[in-house]
């Protein structure tokens, strides 16, 4: 930190106008401020749009095993992914994501929360995938966004009978850090 400061020093005492310094100042300050304001915690609703506009930029993203980058993603590592590009810090996998956050009925799901689903196992109760909500429709439909084995990035919706009888349970992971942010 003393660094930082003897920097500043010499960057702001040099020979020079009086303009050039103000200049000067008044770029130091933005940099300070982004610095230390930067991370100002956002309202739950802006960190929910957010979050699915991340998810939604990488439509398209092929799907692959263990991935966790925009080259390729799995289930999870594309939800954890999206989170961490807000702030947010989840576990990895699908079978510990169902632990992050906090339960919610599928009822009052809210875009941002995390779903996950058995795996490929039906008749087991084994999590083994996981999305994002990415809305809600006015029939109460839940469409959610995650890397699919056979599409990668997509959309897809809980009336579909293949996912809504995987269907385990809703996480709630963004009011939880909103608070610990704050």
């Amino acid at each position: 930190m003393a660094r930082i400061f003897e920097l500043i020093f010499l960057f702001l005492h040099r020979n020079q106008s009086q303009l050039v310094f103000m200049k000067k100042v008044a770029i130091l300050f933005l940099i300070l401020f982004t610095y230390f304001c930067g991370n100002i915690p956002l309202e739950e609703s802006e960190l929910r749009d957010n979050v699915v506009v991340t998810a939604a930029k990488l439509l398209g993203s092929p799907y692959r095993s263990g991935g966790t980058k925009e080259s390729g993603f799995d289930c999870s590592g594309f939800v954890r992914h999206v989170m961490a590009q807000n702030n947010i810090f989840i576990s990895r996998s699908s079978s510990t994501q169902v632990t992050d956050g906090i339960e919610v009925p599928i009822s009052s799901v809210k875009p941002g929360d995390i779903l996950i689903f058995k795996g490929s196992n039906r008749k087991g109760k084994r999590p083994g995938h996981a999305a994002i909500v990415h809305h809600v429709d006015e029939n109460g439909v839940v469409y959610f966004i995650h890397s699919a084995s056979s599409k990668g990035i997509t959309i897809d919706n809980l009336s579909q009978g293949y996912y809504k009888n995987r269907f385990l349970e809703a996480r709630d992971v963004i009011s939880s850090a909103i608070v610990i942010q704050k």
